[in-house]
């Protein structure tokens, strides 16, 4: 299956990485972009988002800006990502490490179009139910009534 992987940010495996696309003779599908303060440009131009990561923090934020722009996602399923990402609906959670299905929920979203159209439409709308400012106000609101 062709392919391009376009990996944005700089982790502390990046070294790792290049050197492991080289062994495997995939370098030249690799687009080595580093980190930028403003991935959407990038973001823009994925089929499918992966994050396999640990770092929490960023991480989250990174599932947020995939999700707003349509894009179906494909994460390790850590703290917090499951509250975000619904599986099978917006994108696919996997068990950390578990490489071979991280691969297999990959190569589901890249053959099948249809598929990535409909995650990408839940994708969406998942943010515009859960993460706009007026959900959120609907949120706090539900939260004080319950503790008055």
């Amino acid at each position: 299956m062709p392919f391009k992987l376009l990996l944005l940010g700089d982790g502390v495996r990046s070294e790792f990485l290049q050197q492991k696309s080289t062994e495997l003779g995939i370098h030249d599908q690799v687009i080595w972009v580093g980190f930028h303060a403003d991935a959407k440009k990038y973001i823009s131009v994925f089929d499918v988002g992966v994050l396999f990561s640990y770092a929490v923090e960023a991480f989250l934020m990174a599932i947020l800006e995939m999700l707003s722009m349509g894009k179906p996602v494909v994460v390790a399923d850590i703290s917090g990502t499951s509250e975000m990402v619904f599986d099978g609906k917006n994108g696919y959670l996997i068990a950390p490490r578990n490489v071979e299905s991280l691969a297999d929920k990959l190569e589901l979203l890249l053959l099948d179009k249809g598929l990535r159209r409909r995650f990408s439409t839940e994708a969406r709308q998942t943010i515009l139910e859960m993460y706009t400012k007026n959900a959120m106000v609907e949120k706090n609101k539900q939260v004080l009534a319950q503790l008055l």
